[in-house]
C-alpha cells in the first residue's frame, strides 16, 4: 500500500483548546481535542476530500496510539519550530475517550510558546490539527472503503473508514476550518487539486474505481494527493 501523510484540522467548537494553570509553572497546560470521531449525527465529524468523496475516523481508532503509546509531538501551526511538546519526554501526553484524542501538551517557556499562550488568551487561535500517517510504512492501518447513496441528492459517495493509523503530530492551528486543499496535504496551486478533482470523477465515470477495491481506492487517492503536494 502506498504511503500516504495526512493532516486534519477541527474548529474549537469540536476541539474546544483550552488552557489550564499549572502549579509552580510560568505557563498553563494546553489543553483539547487534536482529533474527533466521525457521529451520524454531526456532519462536522465527516471529512469532504471531495464532494462524492468523504473520509471518517472510526471509534476506537486511537485506541492504539494510545496503548501503544506512539511518539507524537505536538507543534504549533505543525510548524517543528514551535516545538509545544513530545510525548517521549513527558511534556505533552495523550488519551482517548468517546468523543476522540484528547491532548494535554506541557509547554516549555519559550518565546513561540510563549506567543501561542498569548494567542490562545486572546482567542485568536481557535483550533487544532492532527497528522497521520497510513499505508505500508506506518506502525498500523486499516482503511475500509464503502459506497452511500446521498439522502439529499440521491448519487453514490465514496466512503473512506480509517479504522487505524499512526499518529505523528499535533497541536493548536490557526485555521481549524476543514478545506479540501488541506486534506492530508497544503496545496499552494488550487489549479491542481481541481484536475486530480477532475481526475477523480472521469475515473468513476469510467467504472475504474466504481465498486471498487481498496487497492484501487487507495491507489487513485495517492495520485490525487500526490498532484497537489508539488508546491
Amino acid at each position: 500500500m502506498t504511503e500516504l501523510r495526512h493532516r486534519r484540522r477541527i474548529p474549537n467548537s469540536l476541539a474546544n483548546v483550552r488552557l489550564e494553570s499549572r502549579a509552580g509553572k510560568d505557563l498553563p497546560a494546553i489543553t483539547g481535542y487534536a482529533a474527533v470521531y466521525y457521529r451520524a449525527d454531526d456532519p462536522g465529524t465527516e471529512y469532504h476530500i471531495f464532494d462524492d468523496l468523504v473520509e471518517r475516523i472510526m471509534p476506537g481508532a486511537f485506541d492504539a496510539t494510545v496503548a501503544q503509546q506512539d511518539d507524537i509531538r505536538s507543534f504549533f501551526n505543525h510548524n517543528p519550530n514551535a516545538m509545544l511538546g513530545r510525548r517521549s519526554s513527558g511534556t505533552a501526553s495523550f488519551s482517548a475517550d468517546d468523543v476522540g484524542l484528547l491532548m494535554r501538551i506541557e509547554p516549555p517557556n519559550t518565546q513561540p510558546a510563549r506567543d501561542v499562550i498569548q494567542l490562545l488568551e486572546r482567542g485568536d487561535v481557535d483550533g487544532a490539527s492532527f497528522m497521520f500517517l497510513v499505508g505500508s510504512s506506518a506502525k498500523r492501518s486499516k482503511v475500509v472503503w464503502s459506497e452511500e447513496k446521498d439522502e439529499e441528492t440521491g448519487r453514490l459517495v465514496d466512503v473512506r473508514e480509517l479504522h487505524a493509523f499512526e499518529v505523528f503530530e499535533a497541536g493548536p492551528v490557526v485555521f481549524p476550518a476543514y478545506e479540501a486543499t488541506t486534506s492530508g496535504v497544503d496545496s499552494r496551486d488550487a489549479s491542481q487539486l481541481d484536475l486530480a478533482r477532475q481526475e477523480w470523477r472521469a475515473a468513476r465515470q469510467r467504472g475504474k474505481i466504481t465498486g471498487p477495491t481498496a487497492e484501487q481506492l487507495e491507489a487513485r487517492l495517492a495520485q490525487v494527493f500526490a498532484d497537489t503536494q508539488q508546491a
